[in-house]
């Protein structure tokens, strides 16, 4: 399929008109995120139809090698038929189940992250290569739109929030110390997938079943494989889904109309500091209005992507203080403040999140405790490390680190066994992490361990594009050293 045509089939006619409606324009460049499964594949033929795409395809690295090959091939002869490129990125294999153990987070959520981080990726090098803004489009449909419905629900997400999966976002990332923003639009999400398939398979295109998809330890599974066919069984497939995209589409409408009923001035302040109301104002709206406000600043002020408001929901109701993503949120002068939170409590160790710049003192109390006495902004002769994907933090290292050296991962702590470093000096020593996982660990005056691709900088007078200032000082490292 070199060339675009008009649509004919009913999926083709409803991807161009919700395009269309989404006012997605034909000249822009079209990255379509593909993993190869009958609904990814039904979206990309949909799309080349209508104008060409670039087929962008993520190895998660979590099945055997065989299963990710043929899923692979299976992708790469699709982008032959339709006569589009292939773009793929992949995360190395154990990463991800590496990380979600080490963070105590579903393997759904890691791999989700990790997904959107390397499709950003294809999206930057796609707008180099075209000096335009590509737009990423989704394979999401009603089915994934009511497991959604089903799973925020019952996880007591409030109606105040999205429920459901929104037509279209912004996917935001960082490119050398500069934001960038690029649209994501899901113009199936009307469509069931039983017509999805019957599209594919009168298309003759080829296709890969993931088996993960059958796994009933991930949440989406079970939902989708036991609790969907019941609600299916006792009403119907089609009133199930249909009767969850009306609700959702209504419960849209009640958010916007409250949303205009809010005085601009009640949205507050957002500044260098924050976001700050006066708390007269704030206490004056009626309960739901509140949470609206509070809300719009915790997501825009939030140093990651994602970030739970459930923490923050108090604050509609009392005069508290919370600290929680990443944020401090509490009332003084009069007023209700947000700030990015530059201590984050933990219980065991220590946890920063950094922002620009960050100078700590570190007393050590024995082999395993470190507590941070003194935090203020790094001087000059601070280091420059990067560059990095924020979030960043500065945290104590746990036990099975790895950090990505010479092509691989490797442990920290077979590094810092033959970095000559003193057994005590190692046990206090920093770690830096970003996104993509360790990028660090601070010594005294160069850094015992360092990934690939970073870079550190001393005693200059500017911090470079996508560099964080830190500085780390010993208290009596020396006489520490002596004792040993």
């Amino acid at each position: 399929m070199s060339s675009a045509s008009s649509p004919t089939h009913p999926v083709e006619i409803l991807v161009a008109r919700n395009l269309l409606e989404l006012k997605v324009n034909r000249d822009a460049p079209l990255v379509v995120a593909c993993s190869g499964g009958i609904d990814s594949v039904a979206l990309t033929r949909a799309v080349a139809v209508r104008q060409p795409l670039v087929i962008a395809h993520i190895d998660h690295g979590l099945r055997e090698a065989s299963s990710r090959q043929e899923e692979c091939r299976c992708v790469d002869c699709l982008g032959e038929i339709l006569a589009a490129p292939v773009m793929r990125r992949g995360v190395s294999p154990g990463m991800i189940t590496a990380r979600a153990a080490r963070e105590g987070r579903s393997l759904e959520e890691v791999a989700r992250e990790e997904r959107y981080r390397l499709l950003l990726e294809i999206l930057q090098e796609t707008a180099r290569e075209t000096g335009a803004d590509p737009v990423l489009l989704t394979a999401h449909h009603l089915q994934d739109q009511l497991e959604t419905f089903v799973m925020k629900v019952f996880s007591g997400r409030s109606p105040l929030g999205l429920l459901g999966i929104p037509r279209d976002r912004w996917l935001t990332g960082d490119d050398e110390g500069a934001l960038v923003r690029f649209r994501v639009v899901r113009p199936l999400l009307g469509c069931r997938r039983q017509e999805l398939k019957d599209y594919v398979r009168q298309s003759g295109l080829p296709w890969f079943h993931d088996p993960t998809n059958d796994d009933l330890l991930h949440l989406r599974n079970r939902v989708r494989l036991r609790a969907v066919p019941v609600l299916e069984d006792i009403f119907s497939p089609s009133d199930v889904a249909l009767r969850t995209a009306s609700f959702l589409q209504e419960l849209d409408l009640l958010r916007e109309g409250l949303r205009a009923l809010i005085p601009p001035e009640a949205w507050g302040e957002f500044g260098q500091q924050g976001w700050s109301l006066d708390a007269g104002l704030f206490r004056s709206l009626p309960r739901a209005a509140r949470e609206l406000v509070l809300r719009e600043a915790v997501y825009r002020l939030a140093p990651g992507n994602r970030v739970s408001f459930r923490p923050f929901r108090g604050l509609a109701g009392e005069d508290l203080s919370v600290v929680a993503g990443g944020l401090r949120a509490f009332f003084r002068d009069g007023r209700l403040q947000i700030r990015r939170a530059v201590v984050r409590p933990v219980s065991i160790g220590y946890l920063w999140v950094v922002d620009t710049e960050l100078r700590i003192r570190l007393v050590c109390e024995g082999r395993s405790t470190v507590h941070a006495v003194e935090e203020a902004p790094a001087r000059r002769g601070g280091w420059h490390l990067g560059p990095v994907i924020p979030p960043v933090v500065l945290r104590s290292r746990r036990k099975g680190e790895r950090v990505f050296q010479r092509g691989k991962q490797r442990e920290v702590a077979r590094i810092l066994e033959s970095s000559g470093v003193s057994p005590l000096v190692r046990a206090c020593a920093p770690v830096v992490e970003d996104q993509r996982g360790v990028v660090a660990l601070l010594g005294q005056t160069s850094p015992l361990c360092i990934r690939d691709g970073v870079q550190y900088t001393h005693d200059i007078h500017a911090r470079p594009s996508g560099f964080v200032t830190l500085e780390v000082a010993y208290e009596e490292a020396e006489d520490y050293a002596e004792r040993e």
